[in-house]
């Protein structure tokens, strides 16, 4: 303890030093080393939040292996609390603030005058309605919920609370209790006052999954025996304003008994907006003949649709929505065994279902699916698309729920709900909607869209640079933005975001959005600048533009007040408050030590490869560079990196690869990130050619040791490193983890992680083979480090998890044998217990310190060999 202790001061007290002399860092002689003792010195920035009025913001700051902070500090002065270890904050309201710790305490902040309550054994805590808060603890099986007013006296409390649900207009609480006598669902109505009114009880069944109505005053919830876990037995439905309760049981109408709920969770049961229906996963009860004993033989059967653990270790049935209607007494079950629930939309009033069987085995991680579309009103299911791209993101509800937006062979197109018609809405415009530069076997995917006008009127729909309003029935479209004039990429801002199904088989809804008044962004298309912008009828107005990377937009719910972080390679994360006006002011930076150390500074250089593709890369200066000097570079390899250009790194030994570039920059290095495009069935040479090109723009800097250049990479990355390796001797020295090395092995392998063939991932996604095996078997061999392992003449560092269930272990233990066999220079290291990357700190540690004493050794004359490489 006493040793623990010392260790804990001796850190405090140097943050304490560090702070006060930063405090006027201007003062200060920037010729501090950075040192690895220095690293827990350096905070991460976490998201903040932003009162309603724009006065108050809080925000946390999380210290490699020290506790957490929140901060609560004033948008305009610099009044500031603190709430050490704290988490799950919020306002509530102009004048509180409301937050917990890890003691379990609950602290409420009287905004007003810096008042600051706390209630212990706390472990969630809600605004409710008026001049009420609740407070939970539920964490035991006695759970407790309690409501308060702002002084945090006890208005009621309720003991025995297994869980609860606040309505959505914040005016009542259902609970549910358990205790040795009975169990029981309650509900209060605040409007009335705070006592219980009892909803049903029972000694034989739990209740579980309360959920409310969107727009009534009604909620629904779970019936379960007792002791028999998710097997819900009947679906209630309360009625509040009548104080009526009514029930479908499993042996009533369709629901039965060769049906169970699929989960009583709130995943698994909703009421609809309307309160007119309540909606729930059924899925087909397996009998005995059909369950499979764990010790029996495994039947892969080369007809099987899918492979051995989905069509029988899984055994995921297809799911099936039930919808009730309670007032009607009527139920049905939409679809069948060859159909799965894909979302549901339109208020709740529909359901589209997909079907991939004539799509299997496919190439795509995601199938193409069959769709159908079934009205629950009348039952009736009618063909909706086939072969439509299977990722859920292509669909969208519009707010006035009159139709659906999806993405379809390059196109937006609309689905009117009432005149079941499809329309395609950008066929006639002059520009491509899907990524132009995209690079990937398989169609495209689209740029996005931004939002709806009100009423469903129009759309808003991304090009590659542009905003462009389009009529949702197609008559009129309208560039709002010159975005491909000016080389900008103009987006709507964070503010505006698709509300969050509810469920996770619900559709997304698009936001609602003024055309003639909106605020975006805009980032140069060579991530040089960044800004936010008015867009008032066809005029952009700038509000701030910086040579920075701008992240986090806030605004103040009832005011024209934002918050947003900034940051730069050499400038660390910053909370700047922005009047409506554009006005920009500094609330909080971050890490100010920082300013000790002469950082250094990051740079685009320009690039062309073999084909003359114009490429962009970045280059990370060291720390204290001296233009008389010649220093060691380390290139770091991936696919695109030049968004990162304003990206700040915390120093900092933890991280799951290992690399870190203001480890290396701080130490002597130039570190190269190269953007990298690709030829379809060629990945590696793409590879090599954009790498070696990069690298020679940056030697032609001046200030590149082009004798001690060192290469590395992770994962897609590492398998690069592997491949160029094996084609170049540029680099003097190599690091690479989790790479795949031989193609032909790991097409033909199984994937632990997807519980799929793992050929789709050269056929349609990030290895780029496009073609089959055995339709390329000259290509596969050709792009295989393992291929070319003779030629290798650069020492190499592997590294991988030895549970690794993305890209099997195997992959760099045969690169490891193969150069072993052929007297090779190099070391693996694999780490037990770890999977593609590194979740213990330790094993962190290990990994991010023998990455720079590697390459401190090969490509830095005086390197030391370090102890681990010794036998």
């Amino acid at each position: 303890m006493k040793t623990i202790l010392q260790h804990n001061f001796l850190i405090c007290f140097c943050l304490f030093w560090f702070f006060v002399t930063v405090s006027s860092f201007g003062q200060v002689s920037k010729n501090h080393p950075l040192t690895v003792a220095d690293y827990p010195l350096w905070h991460t920035l976490r998201q903040h939040q932003l009162s309603d009025n724009g006065n108050w913001l809080s925000y946390k700051l999380d210290y490699d292996g020290l506790p957490d902070t929140l901060f609560v500090k004033h948008t305009k002065s610099s009044k500031r609390y603190t709430f050490p270890k704290g988490y799950s904050d919020s306002f509530i309201g102009n004048n509180a603030f409301g937050c917990l710790d890890n003691s379990k305490t609950f602290h409420l902040l009287n905004l007003s005058n810096g008042v600051i309550l706390t209630k212990s054994n706390t472990t969630a805590f809600e605004y409710v309605s008026g001049n009420i808060l609740l407070i939970s603890d539920l964490a035991e099986t006695n759970g407790t919920l309690t409501l308060t007013d702002f002084n945090l006296k006890v208005l009621q409390a309720y003991r025995d609370v297994t869980s609860y649900a606040i309505s959505h207009d914040r005016k009542s609480v259902a609970f549910t209790t358990s205790s040795d006598t009975k169990n029981a669902v309650y509900v209060i109505n605040l409007d009335t006052g705070t006592e219980k009114k009892l909803v049903v009880e029972s000694t034989t069944h739990s209740f579980t999954s309360l959920t409310w109505s969107g727009t009534k005053d009604s909620f629904a919830f779970i019936s379960n025996p007792t002791g028999a876990l998710n097997l819900g037995d009947a679906i209630m439905y309360h009625y509040s304003e009548k104080e009526a309760l009514q029930s479908v049981t499993r042996a009533e109408g369709s629901w039965t008994e060769n049906f169970e709920i699929a989960s009583t969770d709130l995943s698994g049961i909703h009421v609809s907006d309307d309160g007119e229906r309540v909606l729930f996963i059924l899925k087909e009860k397996l009998d005995s003949s059909e369950k499979v004993a764990v010790s029996e033989v495994q039947v892969w059967n080369g007809d099987d649709e899918t492979l051995y653990p989905y069509t029988k270790v899984s055994r995921k049935s297809p799911q099936h929505l039930g919808i009730w209607w309670p007032a009607e007494h009527r139920m049905i079950v939409t679809g069948n065994a060859d159909k799965a629930i894909a979302m549901v939309g339109g208020a709740q009033k529909f359901m589209l279902a997909k079907s991939f069987s004539k799509s299997q085995p496919s190439i795509k991680y995601y199938p193409d699916s069959d769709y159908t579309f079934t009205d629950f009103e009348t039952g009736q299911e009618h063909p909706f698309l086939n072969q439509q791209p299977g990722e859920s993101d292509y669909f969208y509800m519009s707010p006035g729920n009159t139709f659906i937006v999806y993405f379809r062979h390059g196109h937006w197109w609309v689905y009117d709900i009432r005149e079941g018609t499809h329309l395609n809405l950008t066929k006639n415009i002059r520009t491509q909607f899907s990524e132009e530069d995209y690079d990937e076997p398989g169609a495209p995917p689209p740029y996005g869209i931004g939002g709806v006008t009100m009423g469903d009127k129009t759309l808003l729909l991304y090009d590659k640079y542009d905003v462009w309003e389009i009529n949702s029935d197609g008559s009129a479209a309208k560039k709002l933005t010159k975005g491909r004039t000016t080389e900008i990429v103009y987006r709507l801002s964070g503010i505006y975001s698709a509300t969050i199904a509810i469920k996770s088989w619900m559709m997304p809804q698009i936001p609602i959005v003024n055309s003639n008044s909106m605020l975006v962004e805009g980032i140069a298309s060579d991530f040089s600048t960044s800004g936010y912008y008015k867009l008032n009828n066809f005029k952009i107005h700038t509000m701030t533009t910086v040579s920075k990377r701008l992240k986090h937009l806030i605004k103040a719910k009832y005011y024209d007040y934002y918050t947003f972080i900034q940051e730069d390679y050499n400038s660390p994360l910053e909370i700047i408050g922005m009047e409506g006006s554009g006005k920009t002011s500094s609330i909080f930076k971050s890490n100010k030590q920082h300013y000790q150390y002469n950082w250094g500074k990051s740079e685009l250089i320009s690039y062309q490869n073999e084909k003359g593709k114009a490429l962009k890369g970045i280059l990370f200066y060291p720390f204290d560079f001296d233009v008389a000097k010649k220093y060691p570079m380390v290139v770091q390899v991936y696919q695109k990196q030049s968004q990162l250009l304003h990206a700040y790194t915390n120093p900092g030994l933890h991280n799951g690869s290992g690399f870190n570039k203001t480890n290396l920059t701080s130490n002597g290095y130039f570190v190269l990130y190269p953007d990298i495009v690709y030829e379809m069935g060629n990945p590696g040479f793409s590879a090599l050619d954009c790498v070696i090109s990069a690298t020679k723009a940056a030697i032609a800097s001046g200030f590149i040791d082009k004798e001690n250049i060192g290469l590395t990479g992770h994962s897609f990355g590492g398998y690069e490193t592997d491949f160029i390796i094996t084609q170049t001797n540029m680099f003097k020295t190599a690091i690479a983890g989790a790479g795949i090395s031989d193609f032909v092995s790991s097409y033909l392998s199984y994937g632990v992680s997807y519980k799929r063939h793992d050929a789709w991932r050269f056929e349609n996604d990030q290895f780029r083979m496009k073609k089959s095996l055995f339709e390329d078997w000259e290509g596969y061999r050709n792009n295989s480090p393992i291929t070319f392992a003779e030629q290798v003449k650069t020492p190499l560092l592997s590294w991988a998890g030895e549970i690794d269930a993305q890209v099997n272990k195997d992959q760099t233990m045969a690169f490891y044998f193969a150069l072993r066999k052929l007297n090779k220079l190099q070391v693996m290291l694999l780490y037990p217990g770890e999977g593609h990357v590194l979740q213990d700190k330790k094993n962190q540690e290990d990994l991010s310190n023998k990455l720079v004493e590697w390459f401190d050794y090969y490509l830095k004359g005086n390197g030391r060999k370090p102890d681990w490489l010794n036998p």
